[in-house]
């Protein structure tokens, strides 16, 4: 009992202290003063600005030195590289010769065969020409082309150059259609004759089937004939009084023997008659497409298309030789235009 006493005692002086002395504690502690961050910050930014103008002046100096030391060097340097310069002009000279003496002549030959094709019609010889011509040009062209970035800084001819080899690509393209089209002639009329072949082939076979089963058909029909009479015969026999047993038997008997036959003779026909269709179905798919070759090759407007491929090709290749010449005459020009500046004093 006391000890309860002493216990709620001291749990009452607790609660009833305890707040009181926490907060005169707390009024009693001395003030802390705020801490002010920004001009701190302000040095620190002020620092990092500083550092990086530094940096930045420096390499503004090391580029300025490297731009100086460029211009103080420039005369050595294109002293010293001249030489390769005229070596290098010298050799872009000979093999633009070279390659544009080479396509022009090329040019010139494929432009003989095509108007050679335009009066005998022997257009397998324009696509053979064009196979056998065409990559050289293209390959000379590429080599022209650099002679042509070499040799001179002339924009217009550089354009008129690529012109050129725009209207030579358009060359090649229906000097392969010609070949296309011949190859796909070509091609239609072997399966024209393959099929042709084939439906002759299968004419004699699909015709003696259907007349193995028009025989069997018939023969079954008559034998059908012949059962239906012998059991209507079978019949009246069973019907007939008085009952005559020997003549019941015989018309049993000649009924089971015709019977017996007609479903045997019943297979043979449904046999006879799959192989017929069959045999017709062949027969009819390859008159089909026998059929459809012989279209395809009627559509195929053979004169038309190639004299119509053949003078495209001709017009392109004139356009392409036109620019080609011209290119070629307006590079030595511009070449000799540079060679009597070059060699003119200087005052």
């Amino acid at each position: 009992m006391l000890s309860m006493i002493l216990h709620i005692g001291l749990l009452g002086w607790l609660i009833w202290y305890g707040p009181v002395r926490d907060i005169v504690l707390e009024r009693g502690k001395p003030k802390r003063e705020a801490l002010i961050r920004g001009k701190e910050l302000e040095k620190v930014i002020e620092q990092m600005q500083k550092s990086v103008a530094e940096e930045l002046e420096e390499r503004v100096q090391l580029l300025k030195q490297g731009q100086d030391r460029m211009a103080t060097n420039f005369d050595t340097l294109n002293a010293h590289f001249q030489p390769f310069e005229q070596s290098q002009k010298a050799t872009a000279m000979m093999r633009f010769e070279k390659y544009a003496t080479a396509l022009l002549s090329d040019q010139q030959a494929l432009m003989d065969v095509l108007k050679q094709v335009s009066q005998n019609h022997q257009f397998d010889a324009a696509a053979k020409a064009g196979q056998e011509k065409v990559p050289g040009m293209i390959s000379a062209l590429d080599e022209v082309r650099r002679g042509v970035l070499l040799l001179t800084t002339d924009q217009t001819i550089a354009d008129r150059h690529t012109q050129a080899e725009t209207v030579m690509f358009e060359v090649e393209k229906p000097l392969r259609d010609i070949g296309g089209l011949l190859g796909r002639e070509r091609w239609l009329k072997q399966e024209i004759a393959k099929y042709t072949q084939e439906l002759n082939a299968q004419q004699p076979i699909t015709r003696q089937a259907k007349q193995a089963y028009d025989q069997a058909k018939q023969a079954y029909e008559k034998l059908e004939a012949q059962r239906k009479e012998a059991g209507e015969k079978r019949k009246a026999a069973q019907q007939a009084r008085p009952r005559d047993n020997d003549l019941i038997k015989q018309t049993q008997e000649t009924y089971k023997k015709l019977h017996d036959q007609y479903q045997k003779d019943r297979k043979t026909v449904s046999h006879l008659s799959q192989q017929a269709r069959d045999k017709q179905r062949k027969y009819d798919s390859i008159s089909k497409t026998l059929t459809s070759r012989q279209n395809s090759y009627n559509q195929l407007n053979m004169d038309a298309r190639l004299k119509e491929m053949l003078n495209t090709a001709m017009d392109r290749l004139q356009q392409a030789m036109t620019l080609q010449k011209q290119v070629v005459d307006e590079v030595y020009a511009s070449v000799e235009e540079a060679r009597q500046d070059s060699e003119v004093p200087a005052s």
